[in-house]
């Protein structure tokens, strides 16, 4: 029995502190498939950050947004998603690293959910002319 994962796309994967992530939330349908397969009931988007290396790790998860699944199993949301203005930027160096995605998960009853993540990138105020240092994706 296959179970949809969402897809995500990201107008931007690059933002400022205090700015937003924005993009779409897509799921295929399930027309066709056997009728008896438990379907979806909905989709949670959110921005998360977490740290790896050296020294204490840190992790946080925004609140997300909901995204109800269609009759047929489809979906097609659009989201928003707001980067705290005190939260750390993306940083890849060699003793430490804070790496920021957005993860769609499915709601499935009593089953594992399905996920998907995309890696962005949150740059200080004052954008791609301040960011130095390495971050986890090529230059926009």
């Amino acid at each position: 029995m296959t179970v949809a994962t969402p897809t995500l796309e990201v107008d931007d994967y690059f933002v400022e502190l205090g700015a937003r992530f924005e993009g779409r939330v897509l799921l295929p349908g399930t027309e066709g498939l056997d009728p008896t397969v438990e379907r979806i009931r909905e989709v949670r988007v959110a921005l998360r950050y977490g740290t790896e290396g050296r020294g204490d790790s840190d992790s946080w998860l925004g609140p997300p947004q909901v995204f109800d699944v269609n009759v047929d199993g489809s979906l097609h949301g659009r989201f928003t998603l707001d980067v705290p203005s005190e939260a750390p930027i993306s940083y890849d160096g060699s003793l430490f690293r804070v790496r920021w995605e957005i993860e769609a998960r499915t709601d499935l009853k009593m089953r594992l959910d399905k996920k998907s993540t995309v890696d962005v990138v949150v740059l200080p105020v004052g954008g791609h002319g301040l960011y130095l240092q390495p971050h986890p994706l090529p230059g926009p």
